[in-house]
């Protein structure tokens, strides 16, 4: 399997990169893993922090507001997972990386957090989804999890 985990070098995305490294080492199943951004020198820097041992992931040059960039880094290789961190997605009215995604038929998932940029993904993800292309959207902890944490709570706490 190879995934790429886009804005991997920071710090949702190191974590989320160092949890797939585990996961499949704990589920005995080959994972190339990369970590895509636009500076090498935040590269260099997770490379440094890296405690996974000697199996340091791969750098893939992306910048996730040039169409061209994304287009380059999403057909690099046969991905089996795009996992797209790079925040801030405020202020951000294209989910570029998933339409890219989807076009060329890879799995998606995102921690976007922006309301007005989630409604958009969550469209295309439905539309994907009819034509078998698996995208998550918003998996991330805010608005995601906690807003699933907030919704079962009263049902838990009041019986």
């Amino acid at each position: 399997l190879c995934a790429l985990v886009v804005g991997g070098t920071g710090r949702v995305g190191g974590s989320s990169t160092r949890w797939l490294k585990k996961l499949a080492k704990e589920n005995q199943m080959e994972l190339e893993l990369s970590v895509g951004g636009r500076r090498r020198e935040n590269y260099e820097s997770f490379k440094e922090r890296w405690t996974e041992g000697a199996d340091v992931p791969n750098f893939v040059e992306i910048d996730h507001s040039n169409e061209a960039s994304i287009n380059r880094a999403l057909t690099m290789k046969p991905w089996n997972l795009i996992l797209h961190t790079a925040g801030p997605f405020q202020r951000v009215k294209e989910p570029r990386i998933l339409k890219e995604a989807l076009r060329l038929r890879l799995p998606y998932v995102d921690v976007c957090d922006d309301t007005d940029l989630c409604k958009v993904a969550k469209c295309l993800a439905e539309s994907a989804a009819s034509d078998g292309v698996p995208a998550v959207v918003s998996a991330g902890i805010w608005p995601g999890v906690s807003a699933l944490m907030a919704f079962g709570a009263p049902e838990r706490l009041c019986g």
